[in-house]
């Protein structure tokens, strides 16, 4: 008996060592079981995302971003700057580049997040809901530190919200590159930005992208791969049928 309660207490203190600790991949594990309940978890209005539970602290955004921006790495707001890359035939508008903004409260967490507008624009609120939703549910893979799922697109994703080739043009500008997979049938625009940080507290440039993949048949949106907010995240719909699969997968690190 005095050994099964001394392993009981030692268990109890481990919980609570970590519970006290703030354990990163616990926190981790919090965040994408809050996802999954995104609606009475989370507000997302226009830009605006906030958290009603915070639970990632500054170390967690640079464990998943692996950068801090320049001039706020000590501050409650973290703001990156993505300037857009141009292609030689029209260079990018001052407009065209994105800005991130992280909002941290009295504690240190998360509070908010602020995306870029131009995002906002190409990204309906329920559609929103579902990324995180699938994130959310998705299958955590330890060696690879993925999240995968898939979801059906008649589990809430209304087809006619995703944004057309029109849609991103008027919001992002034209692509940095433009190619064609014929594999896949389907036409990629290829935005790629600069983004100035601190790695191990050096001054480094990172050039994250957004690429987005139009049918060949249609042209509509059926694949998205992005790092732009640190870990690789790619979207994937071979048909806008309800029987068509939402694929999020979502390395613990960018490439």
């Amino acid at each position: 008996m005095k050994a099964r309660n001394k392993w009981r207490w030692s268990c109890a203190m481990i919980i609570i060592y970590l519970l006290v600790s703030g354990c990163q991949e616990l926190r981790l594990l919090q965040f994408k079981s809050q996802l999954s309940n995104g609606r009475n978890l989370i507000v997302v209005s226009n830009e605006n995302i906030t958290f009603k539970k915070p639970i990632l602290n500054q170390d967690d955004i640079l464990t998943l971003s692996s950068l801090a921006p320049i001039d706020q790495a000590h501050s409650k707001q973290w703001v990156y700057s993505y300037i857009k890359q141009s292609i030689p035939s029209k260079p990018a508008a001052p407009s065209e580049n994105l800005y991130l903004i992280l909002n941290f409260n009295s504690n240190g967490l998360l509070e908010e997040i602020t995306f870029p507008r131009q995002i906002s624009q190409l990204i309906s609120e329920s559609t929103l809901y579902q990324a995180f939703s699938a994130i959310g549910n998705g299958v955590f893979t330890t060696n690879t530190s993925t999240v995968s799922s898939s979801k059906k697109i008649n589990n809430g994703l209304v087809v006619d919200d995703l944004p057309t080739k029109q849609d991103v043009i008027k919001a992002l500008g034209e692509p940095s590159d433009t190619t064609q997979d014929d594999d896949q049938k389907m036409t990629i625009y290829k935005y790629t930005y600069n983004v100035f940080g601190l790695r191990n507290n050096q001054a480094i440039t990172v050039k994250p992208w957004l690429f987005l993949g139009f049918s060949s048949t249609n042209d509509a949106l059926i694949y998205m791969e992005t790092c732009l907010f640190g870990p690789l995240i790619e979207w994937h719909m071979p048909s806008r049928t309800n029987t068509s699969d939402w694929n999020v997968n979502i390395p613990n690190s960018s490439k």
